[in-house]
C-alpha cells in the first residue's frame, strides 16, 4: 500500500488476448469513513465498474491502463428554517492514488434541496454534481 493506504492488483497481469483480468483494490481511510471505488478501463473518463473488485476482458493486444479512483465522500443535510426544505451538501477529494495530497477538493451545497425539495439528501442531489466537477478536472 502507498502512503494513502491504497493498493490495486490485476490478475493475471500479462497474457494473450482475449485476456480476462480480475482487478482488486484495497484502501483505508484515516477517519474510518466509507470509501467508494470507481474503475475506468478504457481511459474515456467514464465509470465502467464500481466496487473494490471488478473484471474486464481485454480483446486486443498491448499495454492497458486502468484508472482506479477511490473517493471518501462526505454528505449530509442542513436545516434551513421552518417550512423550508433542507440544504443538501457533499464534500469529496480525489484521486486517492496521488499519495496523501489530493489534486482536487470539492464542496457542493444545493439550496432548498434542489428539485427534490424536502426529500433531498446530499448523496442524491449534491454528490452527482461533485462527481461531475472532479471528473471534468481529472
Amino acid at each position: 500500500m502507498d502512503r494513502c493506504g491504497c493498493s490495486a492488483t490485476a490478475t493475471p497481469s500479462a497474457g494473450i488476448a482475449p485476456l480476462e483480468v480480475a482487478l482488486s483494490a484495497a484502501a483505508t481511510d484515516a477517519d474510518g469513513d466509507t470509501l467508494t471505488y470507481s474503475w475506468d478501463f478504457d481511459g474515456d473518463g467514464t465509470e465502467d465498474a464500481t466496487g473494490a473488485t471488478a473484471s474486464r476482458t481485454f480483446t486486443t493486444a498491448g499495454t492497458k491502463t486502468v484508472t482506479l479512483t477511490v473517493r471518501d465522500g462526505k454528505t449530509g443535510t442542513a436545516t434551513n428554517g421552518e417550512d423550508r426544505p433542507p440544504n443538501a451538501w457533499f464534500t469529496a477529494f480525489a484521486p486517492a492514488d496521488q499519495g496523501d495530497v489530493a489534486q482536487i477538493a470539492v464542496a457542493v451545497i444545493v439550496l432548498d434541496g434542489g428539485d427534490l425539495g424536502n426529500e433531498a439528501t446530499g448523496g442524491q442531489v449534491s454528490a452527482p454534481i461533485a462527481r461531475a466537477v472532479i471528473d471534468a478536472y481529472l
